[in-house]
């Protein structure tokens, strides 16, 4: 009875403590309501108390955020109330996002919030769709009544989706350069082994010792090399589930083969994708693969996308220098072909319109000039036809800055290249086009040679006109 006692007595003081503390720290969040450490301490002063009132919480958190609603810090705090609070339902939430955001369009932090709770306050597909919907109406009407604030515009980037993309193998290349071999896997975005024994390789069924692959990062090529290669006349490459993961969560895995002889393949690049229109090398081992991705039902359908780009020209026709709405354009032409052209042109006024982000813009630039020289690249590939432009690309004084891997990918075949007279600033991307016997990069703007370390076939590097330095920058 004594212990049950003092056990009481020492949960009431301690009730008493924290009680005193909560109350100091009123006191400072009225005088710092932006202070990370107040509202960390106050979280670890209720969790700590044996009977926490999470109701006054969420009154204390509502006065704060009808002073400031754009407090992300206590935005923070009251989902962190809200997980103390059972009765307290999404859709309760969801509709106070509601009533924020009315009361102030530039309120990110209520925008945040509401993608957070729309996939939870309504379950079905058919709830979520009807939902979204009503937001983009939300959504027109914040952009038309504040377009320079970025939260409506990334919440409607939000709302139309990310389009799904598999993880998907564009070529298998056999590479055998003197007394070196190596397999090499091109994908369709960054991947990372796992761990290289999920990969295994037999020649008539007898395995075939390989060291993995050289590339620990995520990259979309991967070379995985073989010390001795012997004679048969059926090739198998088998990858275990989940083999190569990418960043994006994809995995891929599966068992490809074909009956070669290896025997009569002589030094050189064997390129085994049947399927690519212009290689003719005799050895085939495997189709590209993908990897089978459940489809993001949040991703609207190309009738949404052309319904918002209509109401974003529309807008940009009233507002013509407004630089949101203007790169809301170039993001929604992403998802579009044949429009490269007009979102060059409104990156080149941007530009202009908004020097410090200038960098960014011609970056982005490169990405829509490249795509408009390469899309679709088994065209532009096919029709370089004579000995000496086969497997040729020349892209050159176009103020290219950097180019984009997964663009670049699909050109994993090309075998010359040249990028003269840009304004190009790294070279790394080279790694990733396994073919490659020559560059020319005359003119840019590198200071470091890199990406040589996997380019078997490599010959020739031209890099005179650049911000090169000394032998450091040539230590690859």
């Amino acid at each position: 009875m004594k212990d049950q006692r003092a056990m009481n007595s020492d949960e009431t003081a301690k009730q008493t403590r924290c009680k005193r503390e909560l109350r100091l720290v009123d006191q400072a969040l009225q005088i710092n309501p932006k202070s990370y450490w107040l509202w960390n301490h106050r979280r670890w002063t209720l969790e700590s108390s044996p009977t926490p009132d999470w109701a006054r919480e969420l009154k204390l958190v509502d006065m704060l955020l009808d002073k400031d609603a754009r407090n992300f810090h206590g935005w923070k705090y009251r989902r962190d109330v809200i997980a103390n609070l059972p009765q307290r339902t999404p859709k309760d939430e969801f509709g106070f996002t509601t009533t924020k955001i009315n009361q102030n369009f530039s309120n990110y932090s209520a925008w945040h919030y509401r993608s957070k709770l729309l996939t939870t306050t309504f379950t079905t597909a058919e709830e979520q769709q009807n939902a979204m919907q009503q937001d983009f109406e939300i959504v027109r009407n914040a952009v038309y009544t504040e377009p320079a604030d970025q939260s409506a515009w990334l919440y409607q980037r939000w709302l139309l989706g990310k389009k799904p993309l598999p993880l998907a193998i564009l070529g298998t290349c056999l590479l055998r350069e003197d007394d070196r071999s190596a397999l090499v896997f091109v994908f369709n975005q960054p991947t990372k082994i796992t761990n290289p024994a999920s990969i295994s390789l037999t020649v008539d069924t007898e395995p075939v010792n390989h060291s993995g692959s050289l590339q620990s990062h995520y990259t979309p090529v991967h070379a995985i090399w073989l010390p001795t290669l012997p004679k048969g006349d059926e090739f198998v490459i088998a990858i275990e589930k989940d083999a190569f993961v990418s960043g994006s969560g994809g995995a891929f895995g599966g068992r490809v083969g074909r009956k070669v002889q290896l025997g009569d393949v002589q030094p050189g690049t064997v390129t085994i994708d049947p399927s690519h229109p212009i290689d003719s090398d005799p050895m085939t081992i495997s189709t590209p693969e993908t990897e089978d991705v459940v489809a993001d039902a949040r991703y609207q359908p190309p009738a949404i996308w052309s319904r918002e780009s209509k109401s974003v020209e529309e807008l940009v026709e009233v507002e013509p220098d407004s630089k949101w709405a203007l790169l809301t354009l170039v993001y929604m032409m992403k998802e579009v072909t044949g429009r490269d052209e007009d979102a060059i042109r409104i990156l080149e006024k941007l530009e202009k319109l908004d020097g410090m982000r200038a960098g960014y813009y011609r970056d982005l630039k490169s990405e829509f000039v490249l795509n408009r020289a390469i899309n679709p690249p088994q065209q532009i590939l096919a029709s370089q036809t004579s000995p000496a432009e086969s497997h040729t690309f020349t892209l050159t004084s176009v103020s290219l800055t950097s180019l984009p891997t997964s663009t670049l990918s699909n050109l994993y075949t090309i075998r010359h290249l040249d990028l003269s007279h840009n304004a190009l600033r790294s070279m790394k991307f080279i790694e990733i086009l396994p073919l490659l016997e020559t560059i020319e990069l005359e003119g840019n703007q590198i200071e470091r040679v890199q990406g040589l370390g996997g380019l078997m076939r490599l010959r020739r590097v031209g890099v005179k006109g650049n911000r090169i330095r000394g032998v450091e920058g040539l230590r690859e």
